[in-house]
């Protein structure tokens, strides 16, 4: 409310969770969904290596740049991989449960079982699906993250360096 009064926006909360939803793991990195299409936008050095095994001794990308002229002509980037968040949902009250009334490593080994009790029913033995327990405000929240993997991973562009 603050922002919007101050700023003069109209950000609601769908317009929070659908940019929340466009995050994307690459790799180290962290990056964006910028498109219906699925492009993504990260920093010039989240592709750096992708940049760097794509290169030739005729072509070295990091000097020239890479701007292909169609979606054609995008080089899939060797061994990359994206991985979108699809869902997040509280799991707090089941992995508080599940240390309640422990101490020190019994306590720790019990919630970390849970939380992946919790990844393995959500996710189950699809490979293009992760899930991830996150611990936030030093344990008092649990979110269940869910990505959906992406092994297709191509270079739209790259400036020089």
């Amino acid at each position: 409310a603050r922002a919007n009064q101050t700023l003069g926006t109209n950000i609601d909360q769908a317009w929070l969770d659908r940019v929340r939803l466009s995050s994307v793991k690459f790799g180290g990195c962290s990056a964006g969904v910028i498109s219906a299409e699925g492009l993504v936008m990260t920093n010039n050095h989240c592709v750096s290596s992708c940049v760097a095994n794509l290169s030739t001794p005729q072509l070295q990308y990091n000097e020239t740049g890479f701007t292909p002229r169609s979606r054609e002509e995008e080089l899939q980037c060797p061994g990359a991989s994206a991985e979108i968040l699809t869902d997040i949902t509280d799991v707090t009250q089941r992995v508080q449960k599940a240390g309640a009334g422990l101490d020190g490593q019994a306590y720790t080994q019990a919630r970390e079982a849970e939380a992946g009790r919790i990844e393995t029913e959500a996710c189950g033995d699809d490979a293009k699906i992760r899930c991830q327990v996150v611990s936030l405000y030093r344990g008092g929240q649990f979110k269940l993250y869910k990505f959906r993997k992406y092994s297709d991973v191509r270079l739209a562009w790259a400036p020089e360096d």
